[in-house]
């Protein structure tokens, strides 16, 4: 019995010597981990609706010499990757869910916090300050012409990207999805600066390897965004709203999107595709001839239209019947067969000339800007459909040739995303 009394206390004074031991660094590590800067919580609320942010023009030359404040920055952090729902799931889609973004923010005028670089934390919605290399100089990482509204933005915003954690999953394929992404959290952050009263400039032109020896990591530039108060207040910057109907706030659109694949067998209301397709009208893509990109429509139950393959014109808002056949079916056939596509009682069809990006200078960077595009028209197809409680999901995997054949699709041109549209 004394034994066993020994062996207790003694058990319990090696446990003590070890806490004892092991507190210190315990506690430097706590205190080490805590160089993080809290960010306020972002406002899932909002007060302007979805079409009229989104006709608003953001894009801006130049901004005034003022502040935004650290709720700006949290807002806009959260818009472009915060957390929604329950899993990690993020306010923009992200094939297979591999997230492979990450973000940074670069303050210059940015009240309550301090001038300097850091990351997004998503899960925490916190920020982490980054020991830049000092011997790189910012502003040198852009041409020129950038330069101006990178000195002069109160902050500038980058997406970077480790393409492995989708490749890994889909192979090269992988490196078009992780660009479609860009896209997706592009417009949700132009959106987002609408309700905020905020401008940016998109900047796609920058030193790779610069960019990446300042911010001492091996992860990819694909984006930044350099914002500002608007230059000028200018009333003419907001366009004709296309909706009159009542709908969510960009906050909560964003909020509630997510990927929805299961529709119920009635018929869609052909308002809700005028809503839809109105909208895509006003998105500011990064290529300005609307000709590089092609939207069909097949449509299976909707109210109003015959069953058939229909055109839409970006540039005019212009619907035309291309032909009377039923094509959901073969639709279904090119999309690899996801039971979704013959469910929907609408399927939008984005496809792009892939032909033309090929000829001329960097085509790299002329398909790049055209998926970011596609991914921008893809979001705002997501979020007028959940702020009219419709059902939809961006479709990546499929046969981009066959689908392109299937709808008709100039010369040229590839399927880049199906997108279902259905009834909940």
């Amino acid at each position: 019995m004394k034994n066993v009394r020994r062996a207790r206390l003694l058990g319990i004074l090696v446990i003590l010597g070890v806490a004892v031991f092991l507190s210190p660094l315990v506690i430097w590590r706590l205190t080490r981990d805590r160089s993080f800067v809290s960010l306020p919580s972002p406002d899932l609320t909002g007060h302007l609706p979805l079409s009229d942010a989104l006709a608003i023009e953001v894009i801006d030359n130049g901004f005034r010499d003022e502040p935004i404040t650290v709720t700006d920055v949290s807002q806009i952090l959260w818009a472009m990757q915060g957390i929604t729902h329950i899993g990690g799931l993020r306010t923009a889609p992200s094939a297979g869910g591999t997230y492979p973004l990450e973000l940074f923010v670069a303050t210059n005028q940015v009240s309550n916090l301090e001038a300097g670089f850091y990351q997004y934390k998503p899960a925490t919605h916190l920020l982490t300050p980054v020991p830049v290399n000092e011997s790189v100089a910012f502003v040198d990482c852009f041409v020129s012409e950038d330069r101006n509204l990178v000195e002069g933005a109160s902050a500038v915003f980058l997406v970077f990207a480790e393409y492995g954690r989708t490749t890994q999953r889909y192979g090269p394929r992988g490196v078009q999805y992780v660009h479609l992404e860009v896209g997706h959290v592009l417009e949700n952050a132009l959106l987002q600066m609408a309700s905020l009263s905020l401008r940016t400039k998109p900047i796609l032109t920058h030193n790779v390897g610069m960019l990446r020896e300042l911010m001492n990591t091996t992860y990819t530039p694909l984006l930044v965004l350099p914002v500002g108060v608007a230059s000028t207040l200018n009333q003419d910057s907001m366009a004709s709203p296309i909706s009159d109907l009542e709908e969510m706030t960009v906050e909560q659109a964003i909020r509630e999107r997510r990927s929805i694949r299961e529709y119920l067998n009635t018929s869609l209301p052909s308002s809700a595709l005028d809503d839809i397709l109105g909208n895509c009208t006003l998105v500011p893509l990064l290529v300005n001839d609307t000709s590089w990109f092609d939207l069909r429509l097949v449509l299976r139950d909707v109210v109003g239209l015959e069953s058939g393959l229909y055109d839409f014109h970006l540039e005019n808002g212009s619907l035309f019947m291309e032909s009377e056949e039923r094509l959901t079916e073969e639709l279904f056939e090119a999309g690899l067969s996801q039971p979704w596509i013959r469910d929907a009682q609408a399927n939008l069809v984005i496809s792009a000339d892939s032909e033309s990006c090929e000829q001329g200078p960097h085509p790299d960077r002329r398909w790049r800007s055209l998926l970011y595009s596609v991914g921008m028209l893809s979001q705002i197809v997501y979020l007028k459909c959940t702020s009219m409680g419709l059902g939809t999901v961006s479709i990546g995997g499929l046969y981009e040739n066959q689908v392109a054949q299937v709808v008709q699709a100039p010369d040229g041109f590839i399927g880049i995303y199906i997108m279902p549209i259905g009834m909940l």
